[in-house]
């Protein structure tokens, strides 16, 4: 066994044990295994740079049984980011909870949850996989109901259940038809099997890609994130930092078998373009801080699948980073923002002058060595326009504050800045994953890049929004989800009707 294995091997085991030992008086076991579970998953990081394996390390193998840890640059980086946002919602959550009478009882599941994601995150073997998802799945649903006597909380609890089930249908039947196939889940074998044509790979990956738009909060599956704002905020922040993006994580862990064919990626890509426009869409109209983070975490999940589904799998992985460290902040600290942010004044015609002339030259300059995926895959040039057009919103807010002013030159600052940072970051994951070797459909990239036009004219257009009843009915629509919600979960409710309160 290499000492990345080793170290990455007693990550999740040291958390769950002791979160298994946390009582009352002993609260802060948890927390402390988090932190130094932190730092044995940066040294399998820093023994797999210097010493780079591939083979998967199974303490169990029985049949469908196939239990171990799998050190590579994926599963490290996932490893290193959990555990990072685990401690410091372990440690939020102590004085978060302080006086709770299941103050303990919330701890022990947190940390059995975070020990459940790092062993997802290390999973050798697709039924690994499945198993991790499932137990992931438990914890959360107890940390739901926390407070169990709030209607609000069963109700999305048991939407996050249902949900979580119809994923976990099509996985197993994945794993189970992999296992026939095969007579293993071991990746190595899978992928292996992918590329020599043994494996159904194409149909496969369609299954695959059903639960992870379950996994990760996608139309129509989308609808219990938002709900679940009545549990307690350290559920929040890990639920949205860590949690929600196991459906990319499956994605990007299995891109081998999405790779054999065009309709699970197509279905990823037409999806998640219409959660991400769907999620910034409604996100923008909301008036508490808590539910439009909820829906910028649809939104952003939306266009980590579409990510995943053109082939930008280094890209995506890197989406998840950013995602997390931000969103597990932003839900951290969100007691303190008590204020909306100011609408830009300026409507689309300045915005698209802004993308015209400042980032013309510059995307001439550096798209070549900064955005190779652009190169082989012209679908990824959506990226890099929503990119553009994020930088020009930027800037018209500050316009909007200041004028023509040093407010104004700070946004042309940390547009630029923003824009060659994202490219080198780029740049440098691009290695992580094996770049895609197929392309979608025209018609799916007409499709995804005429929604994201829509979506920045939106934008630019709400400050005058007032002006137009057309756009003002728009918006209250927007703002209560175009009532996809509650529809989504009375079909549910049909088939699988709400426990009664025990």
């Amino acid at each position: 066994m290499a000492l990345s294995q080793l170290f990455s091997l007693l990550v999740p085991l040291l958390v769950a044990l002791a979160s298994i030992a946390v009582t009352p008086a002993r609260l802060a076991a948890a927390r402390v295994a988090a932190w130094l579970s932190l730092g044995l998953a940066g040294a399998a990081a820093s023994f797999a740079w210097l010493q780079p394996t591939q083979a998967a390390f199974l303490l169990l193998d029985w049949r469908l049984l196939e239990v171990g840890v799998r050190a590579d640059a994926v599963s490290l980086t996932l490893l290193v980011l959990v555990s990072f946002v685990g401690a410091q919602t372990l440690r939020f959550s102590e004085r978060y909870l302080e006086g709770d009478a299941r103050h303990a009882a919330f701890v022990r599941r947190m940390g059995l949850t975070l020990a459940a994601v790092q062993g997802l995150a290390l999973s050798p073997s697709v039924a690994q996989l499945l198993m991790a998802g499932m137990a992931v799945s438990w914890g959360l649903h107890g940390l739901l109901l926390h407070f169990p006597g709030r209607p609000g909380a069963r109700e999305a609890a048991w939407t996050k259940f249902v949900v979580s089930r119809i994923g976990d249908l099509c996985l197993g039947v994945a794993v189970v038809w992999i296992f026939a196939s095969l007579g293993t889940t071991e990746l190595n074998a899978v992928f292996a099997a992918v590329a020599d044509g043994s494996l159904p790979a194409g149909k496969i990956a369609v299954l695959i890609s059903i639960g992870a738009l379950c996994k990760s909060a996608q139309l129509p599956f989308h609808t219990w994130l938002p709900e679940t704002l009545e549990t307690p905020t350290p559920v929040s922040a890990f639920m949205h930092a860590g949690v929600v993006n196991a459906g990319g994580f499956l994605v990007i862990r299995l891109h081998p078998l999405f790779e054999a064919g065009v309709a699970a990626s197509s279905l990823l890509a037409i999806i998640g373009a219409l959660t991400a426009a769907f999620g910034a869409f409604v996100m923008l109209t909301q008036t508490t801080i808590k539910r439009a983070l909820a829906y910028s975490t649809v939104g952003q999940m939306g266009f980590m699948i579409l990510q995943c589904g053109v082939g930008a799998y280094s890209l995506a992985l890197l989406h998840i980073v950013a995602h997390a460290v931000y969103k597990s902040n932003a839900f951290l600290k969100s007691g303190s923002h008590v204020f909306s942010p100011p609408r830009s004044a300026v409507v689309l015609p300045y915005g698209s002058l802004v993308v015209g002339t400042l980032f013309g030259a510059l995307l001439a300059l550096t798209l070549p060595w900064t955005f190779p995926a652009v190169l082989t895959h012209p679908e990824s040039l959506v990226f890099v326009f929503v990119l553009l057009g994020a930088c020009a919103y930027s800037i018209a807010r500050f316009h909007a504050a200041g004028g023509f002013s040093l407010s104004a030159a700070r946004g042309y600052a940390l547009a630029v800045g923003t824009f060659i940072l994202a490219a080198l970051l780029h740049s440098l994951v691009a290695q992580v994953v094996p770049a895609s070797t197929r392309s979608l459909p025209l018609a799916v990239t007409i499709f995804v890049a005429t929604l994201f036009v829509g979506l920045i004219a939106f934008q630019f257009s709400l400050a005058r929004i007032h002006l137009n009843p057309s756009m003002r009915h728009l918006y209250v629509h927007a703002s209560h989800g175009f009532y996809l919600g509650p529809w989504v979960n009375r079909q549910l409710r049909r088939f699988l009707p709400l426990p009664a309160a025990s």
